[in-house]
């Protein structure tokens, strides 16, 4: 293994197996983190790319720091246009013939890429998804666990599980498929770019998987770009969301319960007007009816979201309710 670092790292054409994509914008606080715990993996037939979207902060020095004591690393800076953009930069110049992408606030645990890349080509996967946990910000706490576990399937057979994951951290992907048919980032949206990718990359692939081993720990950064999100944002996603869900019909269940995510959000931040996304919602007619008032109940009075948050919920339910059955 030591060895093979050596070479790595003395042979600046070598292709590595593995190529990780990390974005880096205005990260300074959990960068370090992030890398540390790529560097600490055991598998080392790696690149990293580390593409700084023109932080303004001094994100790209680290970048830059962590690239002289180690050439896996390659650094690409550029003016800021967005974490798509810098994601679609990465896509443009990896060289593994498997790649993943991690969140600069994330990080991963020590064994995530020796086994996920030891599955992928065990079971000839174009697409294998790993387990995750979600991390609050506030106190560290572990809030939410996404771990199921799937044998190798069709896509078709696989979104039909309704188990995926369409969030781009915690997927390897085969690197062919994306250079192929030239799959990149829509840096048009601001919100569900990663979601409409992964199920893009998911309706070419003939192989896929999940495994229940937690390997990506997600940071739930109260001032990233989802959390800040605006109204446009959310209509524009929502629209391109539909229309995907009209060309790819299996993917309906996760388009509707995303768009419907959007909707509740906008009327728990307007109280209870959401505005120009009703004529989506509308469009969309998601059969809300479907949702169960008793685990929306034990949500909302859980002590992590408090009394006024529970009362905002359930207004906001008993909206959408009225407005499903009058549509």
């Amino acid at each position: 293994m030591t060895t093979l670092k050596k070479v790595i790292t003395e042979e600046s054409n070598y292709n590595p197996k593995l190529s990780v994509i990390v974005p880096v914008y205005k990260v300074e606080k959990y960068l370090v983190r992030c890398i540390d715990s790529i560097l600490a993996q055991t598998f080392v037939d790696f690149e990293l790319l580390l593409i700084d979207d023109g932080s303004p902060d001094k994100s790209g020095d680290i970048c830059d720091e962590y690239a002289c004591k180690d050439t896996r690393i390659r650094v690409f800076h550029k003016e800021n246009g967005g974490v798509s953009s810098a994601r679609n930069l990465g896509l443009e110049n990896v060289r593994g013939n498997i790649l993943t992408f991690i969140d600069a606030d994330d990080w991963i645990d020590v064994d995530c890429f020796e086994n996920g890349v030891c599955i992928m080509d065990r079971d000839d996967l174009d697409i294998l998804q790993y387990s995750y946990k979600m991390i609050r910000e506030q106190d560290g706490c572990v809030i939410s666990v996404r771990n199921y576990e799937c044998v190798p399937l069709g896509w078709r057979e696989f979104v039909r599980t309704d188990h995926y994951i369409v969030c781009v951290g915690g997927n390897f992907i085969r690197s062919s498929i994306v250079k192929t048919y030239r799959l990149r980032f829509d840096e048009a949206l601001h919100l569900a770019e990663d979601q409409l990718f992964i199920m893009r990359v998911m309706s070419l692939s003939t192989r896929i998987a999940q495994t229940k081993e937690i390997y990506y720990n997600y940071f739930q950064n109260l001032a990233s770009a989802t959390h800040n999100s605006c109204e446009e944002d959310m209509v524009k996603s929502s629209r391109a969301l539909l229309e995907f869900g009209k060309r790819n019909r299996l993917f309906k269940p996760q388009v509707d319960r995303m768009i419907t995510n959007f909707y509740v959000e906008l009327l728990l931040l307007n109280n209870g007007q959401a505005g120009i996304l009703d004529s989506v919602y509308r469009e969309a007619k998601v059969e809300i009816r479907n949702l169960n008032m008793n685990s929306l109940r034990i949500l909302c009075f859980s002590s992590f979201l408090g009394m006024r948050m529970a009362g905002k919920i359930v207004l906001a339910y008993l909206k959408i309710k009225k407005f499903c059955m009058l549509s």
